[in-house]
């Protein structure tokens, strides 16, 4: 039979930690490095108290040396298989917790009809199990095949854990790619060489266009040369400044309307959180500018005919109301949104962010 070095098949134990489609490979490459006929693997994430069931009751009450060292340095024994004692389609024992015990521990991993070397792997974060077999006519395995064995139980442990870390990490990101996706602005995390971590949905539509910024390769791009270098500099600028002020670049559009693009350093100065100010993108609702600023019907009327570029003049002679009312409308909305003259409370209602209206 083919055998594995034990150098390749820890590459593969590594591999499975990222990759769920390894896992039946990995079996494979274990039964052909024990020079065994099968082998299975099954994972764990469960509190690690359950299995001391295992070890404390199925073990003692069976006379079964199959986990006899769980928890402990030497995890790989020889498991014997005591028919008489527990049969393979039943056991003499009574009570729910033993055959629950039984079906799921001891029928997976052993069989009466071929030779099983068994273990328990204990990790931080559950248990991982393995099993291999040979056909009674076959060699029995032996405390040598045993120690052989012993070498991949840390990377196995490692494995474990890192697949744990992983899925953590991974439903992290999902959390906080919906909360960005709640942005209607184009909204990206990216690391200094402008790899894209993580992007909202309006930005993958935004790169999708090409309209002066796109992705390649996983990296946010400029389509002009000089653009891309602006947003180098920018991105540098952000990561490596006092963390007082955000970064702004101007990145030329394929239509001729020009794209803003805002970088701030997140707190570990390793990513950067990247806002794209598109003029296609659309401005706050009139909903949303009254929750923010409590502002009235009218106030909030006002303020939108203001950033369509109408005059006080303008909205009055609309309304069929006096020119003073509407001054009168003004201040209170330069008053409660905390602004001096009507080109800042324009200007901080371009800047504001944009969020979607159905959550």
């Amino acid at each position: 039979m083919e055998t594995d070095s034990l150098s390749s098949l820890i590459d593969t134990v590594y591999d499975a930690a990222v990759d769920d489609k390894i896992i039946p490979r990995l079996a494979e490459r274990l039964a052909r490095f024990a020079q065994a006929q099968t082998a299975a693997i099954t994972l764990h994430a469960c509190d690690t108290r359950e299995f001391a069931i295992v070890r404390d009751y199925f073990v003692a009450a069976s006379g079964i040396d199959f986990a006899g060292h769980f928890l402990t340095q030497d995890f790989w024994i020889q498991a014997e298989h005591h028919v008489a004692t527990l049969p393979a389609q039943g056991s003499p024992l009574e009570g729910p917790a033993f055959h629950d015990i039984y079906d799921r521990f001891y029928r997976p991993h052993a069989d009466a009809s071929v030779l099983g070397l068994g273990a328990l792997i204990a990790t931080p974060h559950g248990v991982l199990s393995c099993a291999i077999s040979r056909p009674l006519s076959a060699r029995p395995f032996t405390a040598g095949d045993s120690a052989r064995l012993q070498a991949l139980i840390p990377h196995l442990q490692r494995m474990h854990v890192m697949r744990w870390q992983m899925q953590r990490l991974e439903s992290r990101s999902e959390v906080a790619r919906a909360a960005l996706d709640h942005f209607a602005y184009p909204t990206l995390i990216v690391t200094p060489d402008r790899t894209i971590v993580l992007a909202n949905a309006a930005a993958g539509d935004a790169l999708a266009r090409r309209e002066g910024l796109f992705e390649q390769k996983g990296r946010l791009c400029a389509l002009q040369s000089e653009d891309n270098k602006r947003l180098v500099d920018s991105l540098q600028a952000a990561l490596h400044g006092d963390g007082q002020d955000a970064e702004v670049c101007q990145i030329s559009g394929g239509d001729g309307r020009g794209t803003r693009v805002i970088l701030s350093a997140m707190t570990d100065r390793k990513t950067a959180f990247v806002i794209i100010d598109d003029p296609a993108t659309p401005r706050p609702l009139s909903a949303k500018i009254s929750q923010l600023y409590g502002l009235s019907a009218a106030e909030t009327a006002l303020t939108e005919a203001l950033m369509r570029g109408e005059t006080p003049e303008d909205f009055a002679q609309a309304r069929n109301v006096r020119i003073t009312t509407v001054r009168s409308q003004l201040s209170s909305v330069l008053r409660k949104t905390e602004t001096e003259r009507q080109a800042q409370l324009i200007a901080s209602f371009s800047r504001l962010p944009s969020l979607k209206t159905q959550f």
